[in-house]
């Protein structure tokens, strides 16, 4: 097999049918017919899984010659020189050591995925990383919220001529630093925009924010435009599984690299820059749902949305919560489990209100304010990313779900320290049908797999004790 570097991102194989098959069998997705793949009809496939591929057929026995006629490779090649880091290159800001160290990692690594957890503070070493390379960047984003978050950060840091391009906003000229709304981007290289074209070409340094979306075909459309020396990715859940990655995974290394550096969350928690997770999970048996009525959609609207016992426990677990001192944020799945539990709130003598879309009148406000005046929330999936979300210290976790994405994301939502070292979280473990109950044991899995504190649920007819 000959793999040819013929771009940026793009590796073209040459082989003959068996290896061409093997090959595949890493970049196609197999399992379902119209699957994701990552190598098209011409044989050409993301340059930053070259490594894989070749391993790959390496170890079916195959051998592998690589060109590089534009010299790519050599460009993009690592350094061994260690960079200096000027840890208050941000005005008003000195980095933390695990942002400094990623920094360098970025610098020497070139390409690759900056794998931290929320509130680790992504976006600063992004802008540090941005400010020390000193080269035309562009950060692409999934949001308008993370479009104008971002670019207010870079323009706080005294980044020169940042420019944005997204709902309705088109800065493309004059401007060094630009933040592009994927979903604008796209449409405007669509149709052979010569501004977005030629921004693809100046930028030498390309972010892709919460890069995890580097597996929609919006995103992997985008990077075969991209002719940047560096190229990293940013996210606290890049992947869809903790054990094995699919071809989606594989997309985001593709686009970017593989894991410059991880830190897990607990690392964090531990040298005090997060605070603690403490997650509790309450015990719901009722109402018994018949295992016959296996639609998931019934089974989640009975035993979750619906479930009288459960609401009044979420309500209640967030009035104590209040009574401590605490800020609570409760996040739910679905519109008509917000609204209920908002409606029942109210019922407690409680105001707490709901999230659920951008045209929400509290969505425009600033967070902060909006938390600090009503103390609680409940907020719904466009809370998962995005949005710059203030400290709370209490968590409602109300809309079940076993997602390793979701959890981790939404559970990072109470990470950042305040008033308190800790986050007490409210789970539940729903044994009302073989469905809940299946994801209630993995979301202990997965809690439990990033080293977080997890109480055990009260057997059945003891009394739930709530720590506050």
């Amino acid at each position: 097999m000959r793999f040819i570097v013929a771009g940026w991102n793009t590796v073209t194989a040459q082989g003959d049918y068996l290896e061409v098959v093997h090959l595949s069998s890493l970049l196609k997705d197999e399992e379902e017919e119209g699957g994701l793949s990552l190598i098209d009809e011409e044989g050409s496939f993301p340059l930053g899984l070259l490594t894989r591929a070749t391993l790959h057929l390496q170890s079916e026995g195959f051998s592998v010659e690589l060109e590089d006629p534009l010299g790519i490779l050599q460009k993009i090649n690592p350094t061994s020189a260690v960079p200096r880091v000027d840890k208050y290159i941000i005005p008003g800001k000195m980095l933390r050591s695990y942002q400094v160290a990623a920094v360098k990692k970025i610098l020497m690594q070139k390409r690759g995925v900056v794998h931290l957890s929320t509130a680790s503070g992504k976006t600063f070493i992004a802008t540090a990383a941005i400010k020390t390379l000193n080269l035309p960047s562009l950060t692409i984003v999934d949001s308008v919220d993370l479009m104008n978050q971002s670019a207010m950060v870079y323009d706080g840091a005294g980044l020169k001529r940042v420019g944005r391009l997204g709902d309705g906003i088109n800065e493309l000229e004059d401007t060094t630093h630009v933040v592009a709304v994927s979903d604008s981007l796209i449409s405007r290289l669509r149709t052979g925009d010569s501004s977005a074209l030629k921004l693809m070409e100046q930028s030498e340094f390309v972010i892709y924010d919460e890069c995890h979306h580097l597996g929609c075909s919006t995103w992997i459309e985008i990077s075969k435009y991209i002719q940047a020396e560096y190229v990293i990715g940013l996210s606290g859940t890049p992947f869809s599984s903790r054990d094995t990655l699919s071809v989606r995974d594989l997309a985001i290394i593709g686009g970017t690299g593989e894991v410059l550096i991880h830190i897990p969350t607990y690392v964090l928690v531990e040298q005090g820059y997060l605070a603690r997770p403490i997650i509790e999970f309450a015990y719901v048996d009722s109402p018994k749902l018949s295992f016959a009525n296996a639609d998931w959609h019934r089974v989640y609207k009975r035993g979750i949305i619906e479930n009288e016992e459960r609401n009044r426990d979420t309500i209640l677990s967030a009035k104590l919560y209040l009574e401590a001192g605490r800020r609570v944020l409760i996040i739910v799945n679905s519109l008509p489990h917000g609204r209920a539990l908002s409606k029942l709130a109210e019922e407690f003598g409680l105001d707490i209100p709901f999230f659920w879309s951008k045209g929400h009148p509290f969505y425009d406000r600033n967070f902060e304010k909006a938390l600090s005046e009503k103390h609680a929330l409940i907020g719904s999936p466009i809370l998962d990313e995005g949005v710059d979300l203030p400290t709370a210290s209490a968590m409602v976790l109300a809309c079940g779900g076993k997602s390793h994405k979701k959890v981790i994301q939404r559970l990072g939502r109470g990470l950042r320290i305040g008033d308190f070292k800790d986050v007490l979280v409210r789970d539940y473990y729903d044994n009302t049908h073989p469905f809940l109950k299946k994801h209630s044991l993995e979301r202990i899995s997965e809690f439990r797999a990033e080293h977080h504190e997890v109480l055990g649920y009260p057997a059945k007819g003891e009394p739930i004790h709530l720590r506050t």
